[in-house]
């Protein structure tokens, strides 16, 4: 019976992707909205609704009040599932986007809406070309776009938390721009890494107090992540 559930509820995700995929595309071109906008209003009011009540789950927030919606941040979170991204984008009261593997952008509709969204390509498999993505990360937060990084660089497999990798923290070293630290609990029980079976649920987003690299001025970047990780794992077990 689940697999006659599963198979409808992907086929309704991926129809609406498309959609809301093209859609993206075609505002992004005809509007003088600003890419992230468009973006942060489809991914909030029109794709994540849809896909979180086909799929049965609800997301709780706790812990906006720590978000200054007036400043840009960088935000990290643990990576428990691909529902963490329509989770984000329904809760958190600031239009988002995503660093992402570059692999995503040949993914057909989803990557052309990320590409016309202004998502941030990394090439992970190239130092140089990485370096490069960060910086032009850390000139367009400044110019006013809220960016997502899982630093874990990856969907948890095991359920616990994995070692935070450096990028977010460079970022925030070299820009002085402040992480948002937040937990991620309860996504993988409704569909874990490598599987299709959709189930029910909740996830509970916690978000943290703002993290400025200036505290940590003397320290290394893997002392700084260390430290964010640990807000984390604190925050994801106060549900």
């Amino acid at each position: 019976m689940w697999a006659v559930i599963n198979f409808f509820q992907i086929l309704i995700i991926f129809i609406w992707t498309a959609v809301c995929g093209v859609l993206t595309v075609i505002l992004s071109a005809l509007t003088f909205f600003k890419y992230y906008q468009i973006s942060g209003f489809i991914g909030r009011n029109i794709w994540s609704p849809v896909l979180l009540f086909v799929s049965g789950i609800r997301v709780k927030i706790s812990g906006k009040e720590n978000i200054d919606t007036s400043k840009t941040y960088i935000y990290v979170a643990n990576h428990e599932s691909l529902y963490d991204i329509p989770a984000l984008f329904n809760k958190l009261p600031v239009y988002i986007s995503f660093l992402a593997k570059k692999e995503l952008k040949k993914v057909p509709f989803m990557g052309w809406a990320m590409t016309a969204s202004g998502y941030i390509y990394i090439d992970r498999s190239n130092r140089e070309k990485a370096k490069e993505s960060l910086q032009k990360a850390g000139e367009e937060i400044k110019n006013g776009k809220n960016a997502i990084i899982f630093p874990e660089g990856t969907r948890t497999k095991t359920g616990k938390m994995g070692v935070f990798k450096r990028g977010a923290f460079m970022l925030s070293q070299e820009t002085g721009i402040e992480i948002i630290p937040m937990s991620i609990k309860g996504a993988r029980e409704c569909l874990a890494s490598g599987s299709y079976k959709i189930r029910p649920g909740k996830i509970q987003i916690n978000i943290g107090t703002p993290v400025s690299p200036n505290n940590f001025k003397g320290k290394t970047v893997e002392e700084f992540a260390n430290a964010v990780r640990e807000v984390c794992l604190t925050l994801r077990e106060n549900n």
